[in-house]
Order: C-alpha cells, then structure tokens, then sequence
C-alpha cells in the first residue's frame, strides 16, 4: 500500500461508514450504494507532490466525482498549467475544474502560449488578459459529461442521474477586461445568471438536488458552529471585495429557488464597476444541497449568515507547498498544521451525500488538527 494511502488509513473507516446505511426492525435493510461520494480539493497552486497525493487517494476511495474549486496555478496561467487537466481527463473518475482568479491571467507580457491558442488574447504592459474561450479550451473541453456551456465560458453542469444530483460549475470570472488587475475580480455576468437560473429550474422539474461549485463562494458562514469551521477567518492579503452584497446574487437566486420564491434585484461589482439585473421567478420549491468553494485558504464551514437554510462547504487550500506565497498564506489564513512530510500535508473532503435524510457526512484525509489541539476527521451535517 502506498504511503499517502497508509496513513490515511483513518478516514476510510469513516468514509465506509458514512457510506452504509443499517435498518433493523422487522426486516433488516443494509445498502451502500445508494449515496453519493465526492472529492473535494482546492486551490492546489501547482503543487504536484500533493495533487500526485490527491489523485492516488480518489483512485483507492473511488468517490463518485471530484471537484477542484479553482487557483491551478502557482500565481498565474504563466506557469505549467496542464498537469491538472490532463491528469483528470486520463483519470477513471469523472473530474471537474472550476476557474480561480489565479487561472484568469498570464504576468509575462511576452509570453508564448504553451499548449492553447484560442480567442484573443490581448497584451500590455501588465500582463495577458486570458479570454473565456482560452480558460475553456485549457479547462473544461476535456471533461467528461458537461453540458449547457454553449458560450463556452468556463460554466457547465454535469447530471448523476443514478443519485439525482445535479453538479452546476460557475464562473466567477466571466467579465472579461483587457487589465489583467481586473480580469481576476469577481464579477459573474447577467448571461450567466440567467443561464443559472435555467438550470435550477430544469433540475426541478427533474427532481434532481442541486451542489453549486465556484471558487470564492457565495458569501459569510457563521463561524465555529462545527468541527470543520474555523473560529476565526484571517485574510493575509486584505479584506476582499466579494465580502459583501455583490456575493449574494448566488445566495439570494438560491433562496428563491428553495422556496418557490421570486427575485427582482440589481447588484453591482464595485472591483469591475458592473451592474447586473436579475428578474426571477421559481414556481417550485427545488433541493439544494451546498456550495462548495475555496480561495479562502480556510476551513470555513457552515451556514450562511444570510441564510441560515444554505450550507456552504468551503475548505482549506489542498496544497503544502515551501514557497513564500503558499506557505506564509497556508500558515497565517488557516488554523490547521500543515508540515510537508507528514500526514498533515494531504488536505482533502469527502462529502457522502444521504437525500433521503438530507444530511452530508464530512471525512477529512489529511490535516485534520487544529492549533487547539481539535480534530476535523468528520462531521454530518442537514442540509
């Protein structure tokens, strides 16, 4: 057995359990196949030595997908970003990317594109400004299964129709802008919210439950209400803009669509100076499960502040890099060991989704320790 594998021998006890569903009574019911299990990593920042960790994990787990919340890359598209993609297209397990603000941009303004030459790709000074049709091609076209990315700008759905879940990848950086300094903000554009909104409905009327996957998230949890969220949130590089009601456009149309409700609002994105309409009216109550996110460097999981009948899972960085930017961000945004060469430098969720109580169970491999001496191995939590 290999090493990654080995010594995360802990949380295979918990996935088989959170997998096993046992009924006694007059006739006794045992199954474990009927829930969903998904593969959880983020913001790998071209660590390797961990993604390498990470996929030999979801090979021996077998979980039903795995999703990458976004932020491939080191700093930016100018280093090597194929190895995630092309590891996930050869990979027996269905895989999807979501783009980070790191994955939208190239910093060397002479800079030869190394696989991909697609769309316009406009040069300055500051850098190159990556179009959405660039991201696509690098990103999405070789995953299996997606659908409903006609624009081909990074945002797609894929069906599980065994389990009835719906997996919706958004964008949140469909704004495209010249300024590379802007190109990365977030900014999701009134076609791709429309195009949402489609979606939800349609999986409604499919009966489907609904997981919503991005990078930075829809907006603020309540803190330390559960194992897996920190106490405290630290943001070594400034208070984001996203912190704020330009975020809440994903939660208030989730809102609407949980309660058969309706939405009739504009918000505006002070970062890219845009304004986006929404006008929406749902006509049924749909299933919505969670969003899952990263960008953050932090577990921060839980309920919204806003609403607290959404649940956000938004996890740790997935990689452990000795670099000066990864490692002073790892150690001064999460509260977690996270030391190369041990257990602690694997970071990983499992979610194993139960719809017919509507609960998800939380299995961590890898770090799992705090600076408080408390553990995240798991946590089930309603939805």
């Amino acid at each position: 057995m290999k090493d990654v594998i080995q010594r995360n021998v802990m949380a295979e006890q918990y996935i088989c359990a959170a997998k096993k569903t046992f009924r006694s009574g007059a006739h006794v019911h045992c199954d474990s196949k009927s829930k969903m299990m998904i593969g959880h990593i983020t913001d790998m920042h071209s660590d390797t030595i961990r993604f390498n960790n990470a996929m030999e994990l979801f090979e021996y787990y077998k979980p039903d997908c795995v999703v990458h919340t976004g932020d491939n890359t080191y700093w930016n598209m100018t280093e090597d970003y194929h190895y995630m993609p092309l590891a996930f297209a050869e990979s027996s397990i269905p895989a999807y990317l979501c783009v980070g603000n790191h994955d939208t941009f190239m910093d060397a303004p002479n800079t030869i594109l190394p696989r991909h030459e697609c769309g316009v790709l406009l040069r300055n000074q500051n850098g190159v400004s990556l179009t959405n049709e660039f991201l696509h091609q690098a990103y999405v076209e070789d995953m299996k299964n997606v659908k409903g990315d006609e624009d081909r700008a990074c945002y797609f759905y894929v069906d599980f129709e065994k389990f009835g879940i719906r997996l919706i990848v958004l964008n949140d950086y469909d704004y495209f802008h010249e300024e590379p300094i802007i190109r990365n903000k977030y900014s999701i554009s009134e076609k791709q919210i429309n195009w949402f909104v489609n979606v939800l409905k349609d999986a409604t009327e499919k009966g489907y439950g609904v997981i919503v996957a991005d990078h930075e998230g829809p907006g603020e949890v309540e803190m330390g209400t559960n194992k897996f969220c920190q106490k405290e949130v630290c943001m070594p590089w400034g208070v984001p803009k996203f912190i704020g009601p330009e975020a809440e456009v994903l939660c208030d149309i989730i809102n609407a669509y949980k309660h058969a409700g309706s939405l009739d609002e504009e918000y505006y994105y002070e970062s890219t100076n845009q304004k986006v309409k929404v006008s929406c009216s749902f006509e049924k109550e749909g299933e919505f499960i969670a969003y899952l996110a990263g960008h953050r460097h932090s577990d921060l999981v839980g309920y919204l502040k806003k609403y607290p009948d959404q649940l956000s899972l938004q996890m740790n960085i997935s990689g452990c890099n000795l670099i000066t930017y990864q490692n002073e961000l790892g150690e001064t945004a999460s509260d977690l060991a996270r030391i190369p060469g041990t257990v602690s430098e694997d970071c990983i969720n499992f979610y194993i989704i139960d719809r017919e109580n509507k609960e998800i169970t939380l299995v961590r491999a890898g770090a799992c320790v705090t600076d408080r001496l408390e553990q995240r191995l798991f946590e089930r939590l309603s939805y």
